[in-house]
């Protein structure tokens, strides 16, 4: 009777031991399944930035294309609008000159 008591609590230990490495032998693995996990979701998360930050590029040189083209269409503009300037001044300035041979010729014919 003592012998059985003896075996049953020999029997519980080892079992009890068992168990335990069975528990620590599953934790290990639950935590390289969700360390695996973990990397998994952090090079997705990365390589979503990466994603993103080329798109951003991406649009910055479009936004800094347009904005480029838009300047370089302005200054077409007012280079176009300073010939019309500078042709508008130099008619005037003929127009003078003219005015101005045609009355010395006069008052020298007088």
């Amino acid at each position: 009777m003592v012998s059985q008591t003896v075996d049953r609590i020999i029997t519980a230990e080892k079992t009890a031991s068992d168990r335990i490495e069975t528990a620590k032998k599953q934790a290990e693995q639950m935590l390289v399944s969700a360390t695996e996990q973990a990397k998994a979701i952090v090079e997705k998360a990365v390589e979503d930035a990466k994603v993103e930050v080329a798109k951003q590029k991406q649009t910055n040189a479009v936004e800094i294309d347009a904005i480029l083209k838009k300047a370089e269409e302005n200054s077409r503009k007012e280079v176009a609008q300073l010939r019309q300037n500078v042709t508008s001044v130099m008619d005037q300035a003929t127009a003078l000159v003219i005015e101005i041979i045609m009355k010395q010729s006069s008052s020298n014919q007088g």
